[in-house]
């Protein structure tokens, strides 16, 4: 038997179906009434779409009205310098021509699928240039369906340039294809509007454009209500990063992310994203422009705090460990996949990113974690693809920790506020368990917030940070700041070793011991491989995995517990150093794991003295 609950919202309906048989059986659909255009003022939000053809006028409307209404915050929120690609696609003329030409340009976003493309040499790059050169058949491998239909699409919102990467990205050599790579976070953001092809792949191409492209096949739910119609609709897919190959591939979490516009083709249907308004080809027409309230949810939080100049590494991490579930094609594509993202935001941090890692924070950034014990992550490979080979330099750089060498001055609460903060009464007790709040030394007496912080959901007291600092200011002429991204890193450090194994428990942990077989630390291992080298016990016997570990930095941790018995709450620190547990090649060690060694336990070891090259 199955109950049906029907409750109305704004604009729409929600039917909840249940099973009343079993508590688990039970799913949720929103439904809107769909419009009757030959009554006048009919409460009806919704149209029903041609099934095999897009309404491709509406995509004008969404453009123009975003232009002439939404002002500044749809132009260039993030402030990101202006640049031009290299080379964009006439669609006028069917060529290539130079991107400083003057006017504004769509971009694609896509996924090649199976088909890996042709690249874009000096030979094909002189012959793209000649006017018609798109149309003709002997360039036609080139052309992928997709970027065929995107030209025409472009020409259909009123554009007449496009930047697609599979032919706008030329390969005369590494270091112009490298440049490239690196602007493309600026390019997304420089596009007047991103087409998102959610739908399909390069060889499908964009389906329901009417004499161009394969029909649609759209798929709608009409529910008969009375003399009346009911649409199931299904908006929340659209915010979800799931169900099409398209959000699984690495590069567009950057393109995404970095459009300010976007018309997207997601589940047959066309939508319209930008910071103002999400719009839907379905929506009836009088609410087809209607400006709605922004969905934040559509900006990841952790994406907004960086950009909004404040870093730390739990943030810094959720952006990276999103990025690291997507696949790519090559795994040497990985940091190039990113650099565009990392290059945006380089301008808040000083420093900027060396493979991923903050610059500003770097010792710490080595000893990076799993963000989920169920995660098995894998040392990427470079494929068969020719690429240069690099050894050690000869001259090394000084990578500098900037945030932990002034970190001292910003908490000198004698000075007057920094621009944007404000002080405030630091809490004793947490509001979640009544427990009291821990604090870096000498950090005890306020907490601070600032204006441009955005607020999470997660945190809706805006407890703030424990000492102000400055936040980096950006505006369209600040430039990235990015180092060279060698492959080495050099230091003198101590090495010690330790017998190793398996702590019980979800996460893939190795408990670590002295040869008293005192334990003394842990390391938080990345996949089950590394997991299995160690023993599950430790007897007398067999000592454990004896591992090679090398210190990174001191870390000091403060901790509070509660005594079950007596309810009295203990704070405590602890001292450890930071500590990578490495394999050898060649001379060259590669992390394999971090973790924590106690400082007295690490300091009584028989440690060597050594110059560290860390690949």
């Amino acid at each position: 038997m199955a109950e049906t609950h029907i409750t109305s919202g704004v604009r729409r309906y929600t039917i909840d179906l249940k099973n009343t048989t079993s508590m688990y059986s039970s799913y949720t659909w929103n439904l809107a009434l769909v419009d009757k255009e030959s009554v006048p003022h009919h409460p009806g939000t919704v149209r029903i779409l041609d099934p095999e053809w897009a309404d491709l006028a509406v995509l004008k409307t969404w453009k123009d009205t975003c232009l002439s209404s939404h002002g500044a915050s749809c132009q260039n929120p993030f402030k990101i310098w202006h640049t031009r690609p290299a080379w964009l696609i006439d669609v006028e003329q069917k060529c290539l021509v130079p991107g400083d030409v003057g006017g504004t340009y769509v971009a694609l976003s896509y996924t090649y699928g199976n088909h890996a493309g042709r690249l874009v040499d000096a030979s094909i790059l002189d012959k793209f240039q000649v006017p018609g050169a798109l149309e003709s058949p002997s360039l036609s491998g080139h052309i992928s369906p997709i970027i065929r239909n995107a030209i025409f699409l472009t020409a259909a919102i009123g554009e007449k340039y496009l930047w697609v990467d599979a032919i706008c990205i030329t390969h005369e050599d590494r270091e112009s294809t490298a440049r490239q790579l690196t602007s493309m976070g600026a390019i997304y953001a420089n596009a007047i509007v991103t087409v998102v092809a959610a739908d399909g792949d390069s060889l499908t191409g964009l389906a329901g454009i009417r004499c161009i492209s394969a029909a649609r096949q759209l798929n709608q739910v009409i529910v008969p209500f009375q003399d009346q119609k009911l649409k199931r609709l299904d908006y929340w897919a659209l915010q979800m990063e799931n169900r099409l190959p398209y959000y699984e591939r690495g590069w567009i979490y950057q393109e995404v992310r970095l459009s300010t516009r976007k018309i997207v083709f997601h589940g047959e249907q066309l939508h319209w994203m930008c910071r103002c308004s999400v719009w839907h080809e379905e929506s009836a027409q009088r609410f087809q422009t209607e400006v709605v309230t922004y969905n934040e949810q559509l900006i990841d939080f952790s994406v907004r705090v960086l950009f909004s100049g404040f870093f730390t590494c739990a943030v810094f991490e959720m952006v990276v460990q999103s990025f690291n579930i997507k696949t790519l094609r090559y795994d040497e594509d990985a940091f190039p996949a990113i650099s565009g993202l990392l290059s945006v935001l380089s301008r808040r941090f000083k420093g900027g990113f060396l493979y991923g890692i903050p610059e500003m924070m770097f010792e710490h950034g080595l000893g990076w974690l799993l963000w989920t014990p169920y995660a098995n992550l894998k040392r990427r490979t470079r494929s068969s693809r020719p690429h240069s080979q690099t050894d050690p330099p000869e001259m090394w750089r000084r990578i500098r920790s900037t945030w932990y060498e002034d970190r001292d001055s910003y908490k000198d609460f004698n000075k007057p506020l920094l621009p944007g903060w404000t002080r405030h009464k630091a809490p004793e007790t947490s509001t979640w368990n009544g427990g009291p709040y821990l604090y870096p030394d000498g950090c005890d007496e306020y907490v601070f917030t600032h204006e441009l912080m955005p607020v999470s959901k997660l945190d809706p007291e805006k407890h703030g940070w424990y000492y102000p600092f400055p936040v980096t200011e950006v505006n369209e002429s600040t430039l990235p700041d990015m180092p060279e991204q060698t492959e080495y890193l050099f230091c003198k450090t101590k090495k010690g070793q330790l017998w190793g194994t398996q702590k019980v428990g979800e996460r893939k942990d190795a408990l670590l011991y002295n040869s008293q077989k005192q334990k003394v630390g842990f390391l938080n291992l990345v996949n089950d491989d590394y997991l299995a080298r160690f023993p599950e016990t430790m007897t007398d016997e067999e000592g454990g995995l004896l591992v090679d570990l090398v210190a990174v930095c001191k870390i000091r941790t403060y901790r509070r517990t509660q005594d079950q018995d007596t309810k009295i709450w203990d704070k405590t620190t602890k001292d450890t150093y930071l500590v990578l547990w490495v394999e050898w090649k060649d001379g060259v060690a590669y992390r394999l794991a971090s973790g924590h060694v106690h400082v007295d336990r690490w300091d009584e070891l028989d440690l060597e003295d050594i110059s560290l090259i860390l690949g």
